[in-house]
C-alpha cells in the first residue's frame, strides 16, 4: 500500500517570486496622488482644481505619509495659484484649501 502524503495548501507567501516588498512610490495609492499632483500646474483651471476635489474625496483613506504628501502638494499648488496673474483662479484656491483643511481634519482625528 503507497503511503499519503499530506501537505499543507499553498499560500501566495509561499511562492518567492509573488512576495516583493514595495517602495513607498510603487503603491498603487501613490502613483494616483503622483498623478494628481502633476496636474497642479497645467494650464487648464478645471484640471487644476480637480486636484483638490480629488485630494479631499480620498483623504481620509490615506494612511500618514500619502496625507503628508498632499498637503505638501497643496501648499505648493495654493503658492502656485496665488502668484498666477490676477491671484489664480478662485475655485482651484478653494479646493485646495478645503482639502487641505480635511487633511487637518485627519491629523487630528489620528492624534486622538
Amino acid at each position: 500500500m503507497e503511503a499519503a502524503t499530506t501537505s499543507s495548501p499553498r499560500t501566495p507567501d509561499d511562492d518567492e517570486s509573488t512576495t516583493s516588498i514595495m517602495t513607498e512610490s510603487e503603491r498603487p495609492i501613490r502613483t494616483i496622488l503622483n498623478i494628481a499632483a502633476s496636474l497642479t500646474s497645467d494650464h487648464v483651471a478645471n484640471v487644476r482644481l480637480n486636484v483638490g476635489r480629488t485630494f479631499n474625496a480620498i483623504i481620509m483613506l490615506l494612511d500618514r505619509s500619502d496625507v503628508d504628501f498632499a498637503v505638501e502638494t497643496l501648499e505648493k499648488q495654493l503658492e502656485e495659484e496665488a502668484s498666477r496673474p490676477g491671484g489664480g483662479d478662485r475655485d482651484v484656491i478653494y479646493f485646495a484649501s478645503q482639502a487641505k483643511s480635511s487633511a487637518y481634519g485627519f491629523f487630528r482625528m489620528a492624534s486622538t
